[in-house]
């Protein structure tokens, strides 16, 4: 039976210089190695530091492809800019059997880096959005 909840939290450290307009680029480019190569494409190219465990990630995404079937494509739903500096992306992976949330929290520092700071996956529209 499939859980009601797949929730992944990473703590990252400083990746790319890039601008905060540029975060969603980065983020799309992402997905786009999810759809073409699966969990083996985010192992190979997610743009992630080393010292980042991307396993409990792509072990999160395995487990979601063995009920929803392989991921199709994906949808930004939204972008919220929190602060001049925090923003947070919302994303709907589409797969055969289902969709999957992504949310992503990036934070521009003051050097201009780009710091991916949160990153969620779930199963449930409800853990980002209300019926309301």
């Amino acid at each position: 039976m499939l859980k009601k909840m797949f929730v992944l939290l990473l703590l990252f450290t400083p990746m790319v210089h890039a601008t905060q307009e540029s975060e969603v680029l980065i983020i799309n480019k992402a997905l786009e190695v999810y759809v073409d190569k699966g969990t083996k494409g985010i192992e190979e190219h997610w743009p992630m530091p080393n010292t980042v465990d991307v396993t409990p990630f792509v072990n999160t995404l395995t487990a979601i492809e063995k009920y929803y079937g392989d991921v199709i494509d994906y949808d930004l739903i939204k972008v919220n800019e929190i602060s001049e500096r925090v923003r947070v992306a919302y994303f709907a992976l589409n797969y055969n059997e289902g969709a999957a949330f992504l949310r992503v929290q990036t934070y521009l520092n003051h050097e201009n880096r780009v710091l991916f700071n949160y990153l969620n996956v779930h199963t449930e529209y409800q853990t980002y959005f209300s019926d309301k």
